[in-house]
């Protein structure tokens, strides 16, 4: 009766709208108590979406692509969600609760390792369908030793910067640096770069201060950054003649 029923099942579902023949329905709860509850029927643990790659300590973009779908004309029916995460390929699991969008736990979540993820129904029938698994891959963030500390300088107005190498702190890492403060005071140049920090001679500081400029320095390995670093460019004021009398008059 179970194979009969679950061929009818199938031919007629799309007529059924909301189970009008009362006695099918009847016979198709039946056929699910008589095979054990065959899950494959009953539910599915629908869709979630996407693997992807973050950097280290970085969220994921995780969501439900598509809902599971239940089969059951039993008023009772009911079920129940969890997310489950694993860190070591899937030997392991730990269960968040949940809906059929994933918990603030998993979306909040900063990622420090390659993880899997997946969702997992339970119905009231003991049936459990999981979604597929999906990979959030973590990559490491660069580091980067400390800079010279002749990074640092101090020169007279319109005298010489020295250029700061940073390629040969760690090898395959990109830096990009960023001046800000008196930068334009300073320099004709653009107040950002990639690479090496180039040497310069500094403008003419016609005010009665000295101008500062700070240079924050940052590694990047593909779209992931680490710690950035600074170091400062400091150009003192031009000598007056009216400072050079009144030295010699003391």
């Amino acid at each position: 009766m179970y194979i009969i029923v679950k061929k009818l099942f199938a031919f007629e579902k799309n007529k059924l709208c909301g189970c009008r023949v009362a006695v099918l329905c009847i016979l198709l709860n039946m056929s699910y108590i008589a095979s054990g509850q065959d899950c494959s029927i009953l539910v599915d643990g629908g869709e979630i979406s996407g693997d992807q790659t973050v950097c280290y300590g970085s969220k994921a973009a995780l969501t439900s692509k598509s809902a599971p779908t239940f089969n059951s004309y039993d008023d009772s029916y009911s079920w129940t969600y969890k997310w489950q995460c694993s860190e070591n390929n899937g030997e392991l699991w730990e269960s968040y609760d949940g809906n059929v969008s994933p918990p603030l736990f998993i979306t909040n979540k900063s990622f420090i390792k390659t993880t899997q993820i997946r969702r997992r129904v339970t119905d009231n029938k003991g049936c459990i369908k999981y979604s597929n698994i999906i990979t959030i891959t973590v990559n490491p963030r660069p580091k980067m030793n400390d800079i010279p500390e002749s990074a640092t300088q101090t020169v007279s107005s319109g005298g010489k910067v020295n250029g700061v190498v940073f390629d040969t702190l760690v090898a395959g890492v990109r830096y990009e640096w960023e001046a800000s403060g008196d930068w334009n005071k300073i320099s004709f140049g653009a107040a950002s770069g990639v690479g090496n920090f180039a040497g310069f001679t500094a403008k003419e500081n016609k005010s009665d201060a000295s101008y500062v400029a700070t240079v924050r320095v940052r590694p990047k390995t593909g779209n992931c950054y680490g710690t950035a670093k600074k170091f400062t460019v400091t150009v003192n004021p031009k000598t007056k003649i009216n400072d050079i009398q009144e030295n010699r008059e003391r």
